[in-house]
């Protein structure tokens, strides 16, 4: 029996792990997508709060500050946080692909 449930916890864990490849996957398609549209939309350096940042990228506004901690670039004029549409790209590329790389190989 627990034969089983060892093959069965395995089985599991491989769909959890291709299933965790391909959302980070979309995650970053998607994330760059709007990027891109942005940038297209006004190719100057533009400078943008965390909640257009949130809106832009669907993400909750919880989610953006935890990338800013996690080391996603931003500008602090004095009290107000502002991020760089470019900048911001870049690192998502950077950081975000190597993650799923990562859980590629698990």
């Amino acid at each position: 029996m627990s034969n089983n449930s060892d093959i069965i916890n395995n089985s599991l864990n491989n769909l959890i792990n291709q299933l965790a490849s391909e959302l980070s996957g979309r995650f970053i398609v998607h994330m760059e997508d709007y990027l891109n549209k942005i940038e297209q939309r006004n190719p100057k350096k533009i400078l943008i709060t965390s909640k257009e940042l949130s809106n832009l990228l669907s993400l909750s506004p919880s989610t953006i500050v935890k990338l800013r901690k996690d080391g996603m670039p931003s500008v602090k004029i004095g009290d107000a946080v502002r991020f760089d549409i470019e900048e911001c790209k870049n690192w998502i590329n950077q950081n975000l692909k190597t993650e799923k790389d990562e859980n590629s190989k698990l």
